[in-house]
């Protein structure tokens, strides 16, 4: 059910910001600087997704976040930003059978 919700949430971004996201694209590595240099954001989630593209989260102390899509020719695109990112807390026991 979680898994499903975030994918919810993050396709419902890919849909409503698609424009915005095409115009805010660089190399992996500039991309993953200038989110460090400029909005003091760093990972804190990636994923795969089925088309060999990374999916990755980068979320400053302030609560600023990004998320950015990376191909494999190494090119990545701001797929939506926000802030008041808040993180809940998984239980390290958790049974993901009963979600």
């Amino acid at each position: 059910m979680i898994k499903r919700s975030w994918l919810f949430i993050f396709l419902f971004f890919l849909c409503v910001f698609p424009a915005a996201a095409q115009n805010l694209c660089a190399p992996r590595q500039e991309m993953v600087d200038r989110l460090r240099d400029q909005f003091k954001e760093y990972q804190i989630a990636v994923g795969l997704i089925s088309d060999n593209r990374l999916v990755e989260v980068f979320v400053s102390k302030e609560g600023g976040w990004t998320i950015v899509i990376s191909d494999i020719s190494g090119k990545s695109c701001v797929a939506s930003a926000g802030k008041n990112w808040s993180t809940v807390d998984v239980p390290k026991k958790l049974n993901w059978s009963d979600i």
